[in-house]
């Protein structure tokens, strides 16, 4: 019987859409969205749940296991070393480390005319009941964690919003719904041999509503196949209606080959991002670059550790503030390594950007190690005298962020914690193979930091 109403509720829809994973097609166009606001004042979110650390990537490198948090940002130039406090090495400069306005037109050119077409709004995504389901939770967390890969690209007022579970499957403008279908009913709706796809409604120049359908039998036994085929439908269904030639492209998801050059330890590449960056980011010209005057450089706050197991930052792209976090994962959890006990501190710093003006303050973690058993304990993450950059050695009340200090509680499950109060997005982690540090990055509606800092 569940075979029967997936098919059938697939061909449904499917008569109401335009194949647009290959392709576009005509629709309404829809109207402007509201800003996205990061800041959730006086109440629990969703992301204090365990799926939440899906925005944090494991990966082995050299032989090494690494984390990282936020997208593929890092400097790899050298930049002006500032200052050295705690063991911390602080930088700052600009890197010309974007793709550039070239290969970006490139690329809109092979993809082919009229091929990249945004929403206009801002996308809420509606899912699949079945992904309630104990035997869907692999598949429920590679979409998660798509999901969060993309947001850390896209500009918050473009960022997808989860809707939840849908009711009925019906998406109208605005939305984006996922479905999950049997093999056979994504080999009728896809083609032979798709292993999922994306049906968008479009018009003109922007895209109005899109269906992903994915297998009910996804194989999501390792990390990276799964989050790549989420990913790249959702860029068909984020308005990238095409493909690319993969030799040309070699490193885009987007690749007419199907293969990629893989981006070790991260999804999403360069161009892609940047190509989903400059879709959304152009529409809102009074506050972000348009093709003409995209840049290709970067403005960078960065700290690193002595012994290179803590590594943060805040890229700030074209008017856009981007954090990113990357350590060696610990070789235990923070509970199990006997050699922390008590109560531990991790010092350091919070690095960001509040609009285009670079910020910096002091950070803190306290736990209390023999609590971490207890599910109900909510440890102290704080930032303190939290200042602007330019106005360092300025002795007027204006030198200080207008919220000086700010507290949050967050929760730990294993070596990762998010906060569960405060206003904003916490995502972080402990890094070197003895705890040695902690980062993660603060997302919030007036700042966008990275933080770290070592016990």
């Amino acid at each position: 019987m569940r075979t029967n109403r997936r098919i059938r509720t697939a061909a449904v829809v499917a008569a109401t859409l335009v194949l647009a994973s290959c392709g576009g097609g005509e629709g309404p166009t829809v109207s402007t969205a509201p800003p996205l606001a990061y800041s959730q004042t006086a109440a629990p979110h969703a992301y204090a749940q365990a799926q939440s650390f899906s925005q944090v990537i494991t990966y082995n490198f050299a032989g090494a296991e690494h984390v990282t948090v936020g997208g593929d940002l890092e400097p790899r130039e050298n930049l002006r070393h500032i200052l050295t406090e705690n063991g911390i090495r602080y930088y700052i400069g600009a890197v010309r480390d974007g793709v550039g306005v070239e290969r970006l037109t490139n690329y809109e050119v092979d993809i082919g005319a009229g091929n990249l077409r945004p929403f206009t709004v801002q996308p809420t995504i509606y899912w699949d009941p079945d992904l309630l389901l104990p035997e869907n939770s692999g598949i429920a967390s590679a979409l998660s964690g798509s999901i969060r890969i993309l947001n850390n690209a896209l500009p918050p007022e473009f960022q997808i919003v989860d809707g939840g579970a849908w009711e009925t499957a019906t998406i109208y403008p605005g939305q984006i719904g996922v479905s999950l279908t049997t093999a056979q009913g994504i080999g009728s709706i896809c083609g032979t041999g798709a292993v999922a796809c994306a049906q968008s409604r479009r018009g003109a120049r922007s895209t109005s509503l899109s269906w992903l359908y994915i297998p009910d039998d996804f194989d999501t036994s390792e990390y990276t196949f799964p989050r790549s085929v989420i990913v790249h439908e959702l860029l068909h269904a984020l308005g990238i209606a095409g493909h690319v030639d993969s030799i040309e492209f070699p490193d885009s998801i987007m690749g007419t080959a199907g293969e990629f050059i893989p981006n070790l330890g991260h999804i999403l590449s360069k161009i892609d991002r940047e190509v989903l960056q400059i879709m959304y980011m152009s529409q809102r010209t009074e506050a972000y670059n348009d093709w003409g005057e995209w840049s290709d450089v970067s403005h960078h706050l960065v700290g690193r550790s002595e012994d290179g197991d803590l590594n943060f930052g805040v890229a700030l792209f074209n008017g856009l503030p981007q954090p990113w976090v990357r350590g060696g994962l610990p070789d235990s959890d923070l509970a199990d390594n006997r050699r922390v006990f008590g109560s531990a501190t991790w010092r350091g710093s919070l690095l960001g950007y509040s609009g285009p003006s670079p910020i910096a303050g002091d950070a803190e973690l306290q736990v209390v190690v023999s609590r971490l058993a207890d599910p109900a304990y909510e440890p102290d993450l704080s930032f303190r005298d939290i200042y602007f950059v330019n106005r360092f050695e300025s002795t007027s009340t204006d030198r200080w962020f207008p919220t000086r200090d700010i507290d949050y509680r967050v929760r730990i499950v294993g070596n990762f914690f998010v906060n569960v109060d405060g206003d904003g997005l916490v995502t972080g982690a402990f890094l070197g193979a003895r705890h040695e540090h902690m980062g993660g990055t603060v997302k919030r509606t007036d700042m966008i930091a990275a933080f770290g800092g070592s016990r």
